[in-house]
């Protein structure tokens, strides 16, 4: 749908670009019946006609219908969006982040608080098998 700028059919100078409704009294800003209709947040978002599913945390994975489309609650983290990005490999997710090179900075972390963490039991098992010995 074409967004024109209100009384674009009245001036020749009035290009068909639109731009909003500033004016006081202005019928078209103020929403009323009989205008043309304004661009508005999630126009056009609507998809019919296809299986979309909205999941916001892992539960929600045991319902999808295979073959069908996903739409990742926004309000997600990062290593909770990876997590459900990684389990729904076989599914078409519509709202993709970009998180690649995030995603690598995420998995090196983890692995070097698993190789601290692993130190440190070995670190303490060490310790105890030097006070079991003395």
């Amino acid at each position: 749908m074409k967004f024109e700028r209100q009384d674009v059919f009245r001036h020749k100078r009035l290009k068909s670009k639109w731009r909003y409704p500033t004016g006081n009294q202005s019928k078209l800003r103020k929403s009323k019946a009989g205008n043309i209709k304004k661009p508005s947040i999630g126009f056009g978002s609507r998809r019919n006609g296809e299986n979309v599913f909205y999941v916001s945390h892992e539960k929600q994975i045991q319902n999808i219908i295979p073959g069908s489309n996903i739409i990742i609650n926004a309000k997600l983290g990062k290593k909770k969006y990876l997590d459900l990005v990684e389990k729904l490999k076989g599914f078409k997710i519509l709202n993709k982040r970009k998180l690649k090179k995030r995603a690598v900075k995420i998995q090196k972390e983890e692995v070097k608080e698993m190789a601290q963490s692993e130190k440190t039991k070995k670190g303490y098992q060490k310790e105890a098998d030097k006070e079991n010995k003395s």
